[in-house]
């Protein structure tokens, strides 16, 4: 009877495109399959169910390393997003370029990696005025690679308030050191301050 189980059970699984496990007792039962981001499936235990960070102080704390800060871009207490540190841009620098970038490597084994943060502008009259706001990922010279978000006065009606934005796919680039960039280009001294935080970048393999 053991031997009919097991050969019916196999006979199934292999009819579902299942991997088989045996257990104590010599049955077999076939692995559960594990779904993956975009809906495919695997039985095997090389794909990863929890994600790995990327991005190290993602919440902009003005203690930790982790970001090149370039022009007006600062990390100062109260910025964040729950009155915490978080980066800003304009801060005591007014009229000047600003960015925030970090490096990271896309393994080749990832199945998917996405790009999530909040922002926000501190007034109501953002379209009044001549910046725009790019989040990019660069290669290591500044080439862009992909251009994730970009608000200008003439095309964002963003309001006030902290806003989420994405997650945006890059897995496309695996296998690659790339940049996290956040900037600000203006081109007026007449500008709003804008502030991040709760930068991410997860990957799946």
């Amino acid at each position: 009877m053991k031997r009919i189980l097991m050969l019916v059970t196999a006979i199934l699984a292999a009819g579902c495109g299942l991997e088989m496990e045996t257990d104590a007792d010599g049955l077999g039962t076939a692995k559960q399959p594990i779904l993956l981001p975009g809906g495919s499936t695997t039985t095997g235990t090389s794909y990863q169910e929890s994600p790995t960070q990327l991005i190290a102080n993602g919440g902009f704390n003005k203690y930790v390393a982790g970001w090149d800060l370039v022009g007006n871009a600062k990390i100062i207490g109260n910025a964040g997003s729950a009155g915490t540190d978080g980066l800003m841009f304009n801060y005591g620098s007014w009229g000047t370029p600003g960015a925030a970038r970090q490096r990271v490597s896309l393994p080749w084994s990832a199945t998917s990696a996405k790009v999530a943060f909040q922002a926000r502008v501190m007034g109501s009259e953002y379209r009044a005025y001549r910046q725009v706001f790019r989040v990019r990922i660069t290669d290591n010279y500044g080439n862009t690679l992909k251009t994730l978000l970009e608000l200008t006065p003439a095309t964002s009606t963003l309001t006030t308030g902290w806003h989420s934005f994405g997650p945006f796919e890059i897995a496309d680039l695996k296998g690659r050191d790339v940049k996290l960039d956040f900037g600000l280009a203006v081109a007026s001294e007449n500008v709003l301050d804008w502030r991040v935080d709760n930068a991410s970048l997860l990957i799946w393999q």
